[in-house]
């Protein structure tokens, strides 16, 4: 059977509209330098609740809750804020984080049908060599370094740099976005002023189901129940027992 023209058509511009749509893109953007954001280190690891940062780097377009969470320092969790850490030595950076040999989790509680592609840049302080050799590992395989940008050397202990990375087609199955940052260098550290994360792809908010939506799915099968056994007794008979 041949297809009307007009339909024929008609798919074709719903075929070109698809293929034309943008892919969602997600930037999480923590910068240290701002006030409030981070918030204030605990010993149970820091977790800043909402990517502060500045509004127009900063976009969740799925809504899904996002955290940077610092845990598992060896040597103590310290936070510079409003002057670097030793001035003039650490040059001109306005908020640091010093990692202290433990991991920073960047998490996005979204989950996605199809596979995604990541970007990360930090702005970190590196000094070349242990412990801040700047060098670290991802929980995400297939990390593609874009390489490094010198910031600021003024510092006589060393220069602050921005490194970038990206990745392709990561698959993150039934669960939510999550790359988690640690030194490469066992005992090493990392210093960082800024932290940006961006994820390119469609993304659902991940929403735990409430419990009292358990509950009222049992009761609605109670009273199916109920008035399926009401259904079933003789209208006019009484039960003698």
């Amino acid at each position: 059977m041949k297809l009307p023209q007009n339909i024929i058509g008609l798919v074709s511009c719903l075929s070109l509209a698809l293929a034309g749509q943008a892919a969602m893109v997600t930037t999480l953007d923590w910068q240290f330098s701002v006030a409030g954001n981070p918030s204030t280190p605990t010993p149970n690891g820091t977790v800043n609740t909402s990517p502060l940062g500045v509004a127009s780097t900063t976009s969740n377009p799925s809504g899904g809750a996002a955290a940077a969470t610092f845990s598992g320092q060896t040597v103590g969790l310290t936070y510079y804020f409003g002057q670097p850490p030793i001035q003039p030595d650490y040059g001109s950076a306005k908020g640091t984080y010093e990692m202290g040999g433990g991991q920073l989790a960047l998490t996005l509680q979204s989950t996605a049908a199809a596979s995604l592609n990541y970007t990360l840049t930090v702005i970190q302080f590196t000094q070349g060599s242990f412990p801040l050799d700047g060098a670290m590992t991802f929980s995400v395989a297939g990390a593609n370094y874009g390489g490094r940008t010198t910031l600021d050397n003024s510092g006589s202990a060393g220069s602050w740099v921005q490194d970038s990375w990206s990745w392709s087609g990561v698959n993150i199955g039934a669960g939510t976005v999550s790359l988690v940052i640690t030194p490469t260098t066992s005992g090493g550290d990392l210093w960082f002023d800024e932290v940006k994360f961006g994820i390119t792809g469609d993304l659902v908010a991940a929403v735990p189901e409430p419990i009292y939506t358990q509950a009222m799915a049992a009761v609605g099968l109670l009273a199916m129940g109920i008035c399926s056994w009401r259904r079933r007794k003789v209208p006019g008979t009484t039960q003698v027992g």
